[in-house]
């Protein structure tokens, strides 16, 4: 008989400066509001749970190369010009 594995809790990581960017950009005051606009944003945008998935990592990757200083390369041109726009970080198209 096959063993079942165990769940495993995820860890969950919060940059505190983009949160509080964040309240200055929605003019919130609590983190709950923030998170609660974020998620309405993202379902506006009539993705599917697949192409949201791929763009939360998009995000990921962009905060990332922010932090560093860095210029993400990349062939998904789209979607990193729409979170070059947001993240500030700078793009080069291969």
């Amino acid at each position: 008989m096959a063993r079942r594995s165990a769940r495993k809790r995820k860890s969950l990581f919060v940059d505190e400066q983009a949160v509080r960017r964040a309240r200055k950009v929605f003019g919130v005051t609590t983190d709950a509001e923030v998170v609660r606009l974020s998620v309405a944003r993202v379902s506006e945008m009539d993705w599917d749970s697949t192409k949201r998935r791929d763009f939360q990592n998009d995000a990921l990757i962009g905060l990332t190369a922010r932090r560093h200083g860095a210029t993400v390369v990349t062939a998904d041109r789209r979607d990193f010009e729409l979170l070059a726009q947001g993240l500030q970080v700078a793009i080069f198209p291969a």
